[in-house]
């Protein structure tokens, strides 16, 4: 098995300097690690965010995925776990070869109430040497993380996740692309390929429409009535499945609901509409040829990947 030159190898005096969470307190690091985690007490103060920069090497030919994993655990004044985010809980790092190591980020979220966090850092690989080497300091960030050519080339998880949010808030579909294949390429996570139909499936609503209409509107005589559409026929949309998937479901049950009180119109009730009905109320209208009256084109409200201009343009277009 070949060494890691200019790595040593965790001591007793490392391990019990663990115990206390004072591991690598003094100076900088540069140890291999073992199966036995090592772990680190970090004092938060006020910043919401913090993190401490990380190089892991492997003495392999290859990187590693998911070499190094560190556990974060905070807690209160009095000793009290606090329950952190699950992607802060549990933080997984890429092993580079030796000379082609790049920094990588630990982060850190203070919850409400936290004061300490305690970090432990474990090897998760068998048979080649890891190390890691850093100053175990925790450093404020100065400014968001914004997006540029320097993220989108890095393995910083938590930051392109970040901007990932910020772009589905803006409906920036072109950028979301670029960062969710970032994060497949580097993390091949079910997650994010979800995101990524979820991303495409509403560039698919947006430019192509919901659906055909049939044919000629739905007639019930003079006296029609307009059915008043303010809760899902089907119930909530669940997590985790095409939004063009769920609209026709509910839209298929609405028809039927319509066809079922005689009604010729779906109206839909001025002010603020959820724009999961809006959308389902087009795609039954353009299904079954009824009418779609109301004033929902003034919703200014987005829904996933759609910004609320891209909702209202597909409800003009059917209304």
């Amino acid at each position: 098995m070949s060494v890691l030159a200019g790595y040593r190898a965790l001591t007793a005096r490392d391990f019990n300097a663990s115990r206390f969470g004072a591991f690598g307190a003094l100076r900088r690091q540069k140890v291999m690690l073992a199966k036995r985690p090592v772990q680190r007490l970090f004092f938060l103060g006020l910043a919401r965010e913090k993190y401490l920069e990380l190089e892991v090497v492997t003495s392999k030919h290859q990187t590693e995925r998911g070499a190094v994993t560190a556990q974060v655990h905070c807690f209160s004044l009095t000793g009290r776990k606090i329950p952190v985010a699950s992607e802060i809980a549990e933080q997984r790092f890429f092993a580079d070869c030796i000379g082609e190591e790049a920094v990588q980020r630990l982060w850190v979220r203070r919850p409400r109430r936290a004061v300490f966090a305690l970090v432990s850092f474990t090897r998760t690989t068998r048979g080649k040497r890891i190390g890691v080497a850093g100053k175990l300091r925790l450093a404020r960030e100065k400014a968001p993380t914004p997006v540029q050519d320097e993220l989108l080339a890095s393995r910083d998880r938590l930051a392109l996740e970040k901007c990932l949010r910020v772009a589905k808030q803006r409906g920036d579909r072109r950028m979301g692309r670029k960062l969710l294949a970032r994060l497949i390429y580097l993390w091949q996570c079910d997650t994010h390929r979800r995101e990524l139909a979820a991303l495409e499936d509403a560039e698919r609503l947006y430019t192509k429409g919901l659906f055909r209409p049939t044919g000629d509107h739905v007639g019930c005589g003079k006296n029609g009535t307009a059915f008043t559409y303010r809760d899902f026929v089907a119930g909530d949309p669940p997590q985790n499945v095409p939004l063009s998937k769920w609209i026709l479901h509910e839209a298929k049950l609405l028809v039927s609901e319509l066809r079922r009180v005689g009604a010729n119109m779906i109206w839909l009730q001025d002010g603020a509409v959820r724009p999961e009905l809006l959308l389902a109320a087009c795609a039954a209208a353009a299904l079954g040829g009824f009418s779609l009256e109301g004033t929902a084109e003034n919703s200014d409200v987005g829904l996933g990947w759609l910004t609320a201009f891209e909702v209202r343009s597909i409800y003009v277009r059917c209304s």
